[in-house]
């Protein structure tokens, strides 16, 4: 699959994973969309996991992930309680996910990413301002 994803930040934070050396397990937190990122990993031999809170974003990255013949393991859940076991993923993002919650949510959702991390690994999120176009939109 050769498949270009807009989310640029993310090829250098792939670039940044594939040289920890760490095992190649990658979780996306907020996962779902016609164009799924964790497709991305995949080609470089990613065991992936996706957390969702939309039905309709799951099931776009379903349909993305049929039609390209790939296993995301994109399932519904909450990145405030995340269902994995502690310090049990090497690489974690959330891109365009965090910044819909509220200060007390993205608190806990950032405690859950660093309770999953493996020690060693990295995580990627990115943050934007009230004054960024789609501030105040997502369902949380």
């Amino acid at each position: 699959m050769e498949h270009v994803f807009n989310q640029t930040p993310l090829y250098k934070f792939l670039s940044y994973c594939n040289h920890e050396g760490l095992e190649r397990s990658v979780l996306d937190c907020g996962a779902g969309g016609p164009f799924p990122p964790l497709a991305l990993f995949k080609q470089f031999d990613y065991q992936t996991y996706g957390i969702e809170l939309n039905d309709g974003q799951i099931k776009k990255a379903s349909i993305f992930a049929i039609n390209h013949n790939l296993a995301l393991n994109i399932r519904k859940g909450d990145i405030r309680n995340l269902p994995f076991n502690d310090h049990s993923i090497s690489y974690i993002y959330s891109y365009n996910t965090i910044f819909h919650m509220k200060k007390d949510d993205i608190v806990m959702a950032i405690n859950e990413m660093k309770r999953v991390l493996k020690t060693g690994g990295l995580c990627f999120i990115n943050f934007l301002s009230i004054h960024d176009e789609g501030f105040g939109e997502g369902e949380i």
